[in-house]
C-alpha cells in the first residue's frame, strides 16, 4: 500500500543520511567549506570595512572641499563619491570591489576615478568572494558528493542486493537525492550563518540590516544552484559503472560548466561582435572637434551680435554628434554583452552568477545602468551652473546647499529567466539519470 511505500522511502533515505553523514568526503567538504566561508569572509568583510571608512572620509573631505570652493571647483573637476553597499563588496561580480568617485565638469563627460596607491601584495594573490564560493566552490563539492552515490553500488554489487528485495528503483533514485542533498544544504547552510555572525561581530561600519530579502533570495539561488550540480553527479554516477570513471566524468563537467563555457562564449562574442578600439572613438572625438573649430573660424565674417547665437548653435550640434557617437558605442557594447549572455548560458554556473550579480547590483550589464545615471546627473550639474547660476558669482554655502543632491542608485533585479534556466538543468538532469537508472540492468 501507499503507508508502506513511505515507509520504505523513509528507510532508504534514512540509509542514504547516515551513509553520507558518516562518510570522510562529507567531514572533509564540510571542514573545508566552513574554513574556507569563514577565512575569505573574515578576510571580505575588514577588506570593505576598510573601504567604507575611506568612502567616508573622502565623501566629508570632498564635501568640505564644495563649501569652501563652491562654483571655483569647476576648473578642475566637481569630485563626487560613488555610494557602497555590503552586498556589492562581498559579491563583486563584473565591477570589482575597487569604490570610484566621479569627477564633473560642465565641458567633458562624467568620469570615475579611483584612490591612487601603491601595489599591496595582497592584491596580487586577492581573496575568494562569495560569488566565487557560491558559484564554484560548493557546486564542485556538491558534484563530488554525488558523483559516486549509484556507481559506487554498481561496483560493489549492492545494488543488486537491494533490487533483489523488490525496491522501485525511481524510490532509489529519490533516496540517493534527498540523503545526499540534504547533508550538502546543512553545510551551505551552516557556512552562510558562519558569514552572517561574522559580519556581526567584526563590521564597524556597515550593517546588513533591511537586506534580508535579498540576503534570502542570495542564499535560496544558492541551494538552486548546488542542487543542479548535485543531480548533474547523480546522473554521471547513473551513467557509468566505475567511481574512477565518474569521478573523471564529473570533474570535467564541472570545468567545462565552470570555466571553459563562460571563456569561450566571451571570446566568440568579441571575435563576432567586436567593438570599436579605444583609437577609433579618439579618433572620431577628435573629428568632430576639429570640424567644431572649422565652424568656430567663421564667426571672424559675421557680426558681432551673430556670435553668441552661432556659437551656442555649433555647441549644441558638437554636443549631439558626442551624445550619437555614445550611444552608438553603448548600443554595440549592449549587443556584445547580450550575445556573450546568450551563448555562456549553456553553462549553470553562468546563469547562477547571471543571477546572483544582478540580486545584489554587480551584474554584467550595471556599469552601462551606472553610465546612464551618471550622464542623467550630469544633466542637472549643467543646468545648474548654466540656467540657475550662469555667470553670477555665488557664495559657497549658497553653492553647496543648492547644488542637486549626487544619488546614484544602481539596485538589484531578479532575473527570472535565469532562475527558470537553472530549475530547467535540474529536470534535465534528474530526467536523464531516471531513464539511465531504470534502463540499468542488474546482472
Amino acid at each position: 500500500g501507499a503507508g508502506e511505500g513511505w515507509n520504505m522511502l523513509a528507510t532508504l533515505i534514512s540509509k542514504e543520511l547516515a551513509e553520507t553523514l558518516g562518510s570522510t568526503k562529507f567531514r572533509t567538504g564540510a571542514v573545508s567549506c566552513l574554513v574556507l566561508f569563514l577565512i575569505s569572509g573574515s578576510l571580505l568583510i575588514l577588506d570593505f570595512d576598510h573601504q567604507m571608512a575611506e568612502y567616508n572620509t573622502k565623501r566629508l573631505v570632498h564635501q568640505k572641499l564644495i563649501e569652501q570652493e563652491g562654483k571655483d571647483l569647476m576648473g578642475y573637476g566637481l569630485v563626487q563619491d560613488l555610494p557602497l553597499t555590503p552586498l556589492q563588496g562581498f559579491f563583486p561580480g563584473a565591477q570589482g570591489r575597487i569604490s570610484k568617485a566621479v569627477s564633473f565638469t560642465l565641458s567633458y563627460e562624467p568620469e570615475q576615478v579611483g584612490s591612487v596607491e601603491g601595489l599591496k601584495v595582497e592584491k596580487l594573490f586577492p581573496t575568494f568572494s562569495l560569488t566565487f564560493l557560491f558559484t564554484i566552490l560548493m557546486p564542485l563539492v556538491a558534484a563530488l558528493l554525488a558523483h559516486g552515490l549509484i556507481c559506487r553500488e554498481k561496483q560493489q554489487g549492492t545494488l543488486r542486493l537491494i533490487m533483489a528485495n523488490s525496491v522501485p528503483r525511481s524510490y532509489l533514485v529519490w533516496a540517493k537525492w534527498l540523503g545526499g542533498f540534504l547533508p550538502l544544504f546543512l553545510i551551505l547552510s551552516v557556512c552562510s550563518l558562519g558569514v552572517l555572525v561574522e559580519i556581526r561581530l567584526m563590521a564597524r561600519n556597515f550593517s546588513l540590516a533591511g537586506q534580508e530579502s535579498q540576503l534570502l533570495l542570495i542564499f535560496l539561488t544558492a541551494v538552486l544552484l548546488l542542487s543542479v550540480f548535485f543531480t548533474f553527479g547523480l546522473m554521471v554516477s547513473s551513467l557509468c559503472h566505475h567511481s574512477a570513471n565518474a569521478l573523471v566524468g564529473t570533474l570535467a563537467g564541472w570545468l567545462a560548466f565552470s570555466f571553459l563555457v563562460p571563456s569561450l562564449g566571451a571570446y566568440l562574442a568579441e571575435t563576432w561582435s567586436p567593438l570599436p578600439s579605444v583609437h577609433e572613438i579618439t579618433n572620431q572625438k577628435l573629428q568632430i572637434a576639429r570640424n567644431y573649430d572649422e565652424k568656430e573660424h567663421a564667426i571672424s565674417h559675421m557680426r558681432l551680435e551673430e556670435w553668441g547665437p552661432y556659437l551656442e548653435k555649433i555647441g549644441k550640434e558638437m554636443d549631439e554628434e558626442h551624445r550619437k557617437l555614445d550611444e552608438w558605442f553603448a548600443q554595440q557594447l549592449s549587443n556584445q554583452v547580450r550575445l556573450a549572455r546568450h551563448l555562456t548560458l549553456i553553462s549553470p554556473v553562468s546563469a547562477g552568477t547571471y543571477l546572483l550579480t544582478d540580486l545584489v547590483g554587480t551584474g554584467i550589464n550595471k556599469e552601462q545602468v551606472l553610465v546612464q545615471a551618471l550622464r542623467r546627473y550630469w544633466e542637472q550639474f549643467k543646468h545648474f551652473h548654466i540656467v540657475e547660476i550662469g555667470r553670477r558669482t555665488v557664495d559657497p554655502q549658497w553653492y553647496a546647499s543648492h547644488l542637486p543632491p549626487f544619488r546614484v542608485s544602481i539596485g538589484s533585479e531578479i532575473g527570472l529567466h535565469y532562475f527558470a534556466l537553472l530549475v530547467l538543468f535540474n529536470i534535465l538532469f534528474s530526467i536523464i539519470t531516471h531513464r539511465a537508472f531504470l534502463r540499468y540492468e542488474v546482472v
